[in-house]
């Protein structure tokens, strides 16, 4: 949780624009930065199981800070979906 609050990740816009290690800040569909706003918020490849654990739009601050239902559904949602921390 820690690392998607701070977005010190391995998401492509932190490894890009920290270290270089990645040639592209991009997410694999080139429309915006790979951050974990865009993951948890927007990114369509993961809309099926963003809508199962949050059938209800939320704010990337419900889905990080607020209780903890709904951060153990963020971390259930970034297990399902594969995602490297």
């Amino acid at each position: 949780m820690v690392r998607l609050r701070s977005e010190h990740n391995r998401f492509n816009a932190h490894m890009h624009y920290k270290y270089r290690l990645v040639p592209s800040p991009t997410c694999p569909c080139g429309i915006e930065d790979r951050t974990a706003e865009n993951i948890l918020q927007r990114y369509k490849r993961h809309n099926q199981e963003r809508s199962t654990k949050w059938p209800q739009d939320t704010t990337l601050h419900q889905e990080l800070y607020v209780d903890m239902d709904v951060l153990r559904r963020t971390t259930s949602f970034i297990e399902e979906t594969g995602l490297i921390m």
